[in-house]
């Protein structure tokens, strides 16, 4: 568990055993915890990736926050030193939108989205 945005929450930290590759921030939907994805977090471990992923404030186990801070405590309390590739399921992509157009994230992969972006992005974007 983590501290953010003053609340403890559920974090999967799946780290590799030699300096990772990149680092994926994994943000399940709205019916859905931290542990959906398990399998996903240990494939990517496997190939050198350090993979995150947290139950999100708003969503199951945690109490509503603010969403355009979410991202940016996250990768501070988790001392995320690169920037990760962000996937998201479902409404969790409305935690991404708010740092679309910073260079804090290297990209974007949003599955099955209920809120595309309204603009146009200078990231990596992938709706799926």
């Amino acid at each position: 568990k983590v501290e953010l945005m003053g609340e403890e929450v559920q974090v999967l930290d799946a780290v590799p055993l030699s300096p990772p590759v990149h680092t994926v921030v994994l943000l399940h939907g709205r019916h859905s915890t931290s542990e959906s994805w398990l399998k996903t977090a240990r494939e990517l471990q496997s190939c050198g990736h350090r993979a995150i992923a947290i139950d999100i404030p708003g969503m199951r186990h945690c109490p509503p926050r603010e969403r355009s801070s979410m991202v940016l405590s996250l990768l501070k309390s988790l001392n995320v030193s690169t920037k990760p590739v962000i996937v998201s399921v479902s409404t969790s992509g409305k935690h991404v939108q708010p740092v679309l157009d910073t260079d804090i994230i290297q990209g974007w992969i949003s599955v099955s989205p209920t809120s595309p972006p309204a603009h146009p992005s200078t990231l990596p974007l992938l709706l799926v």
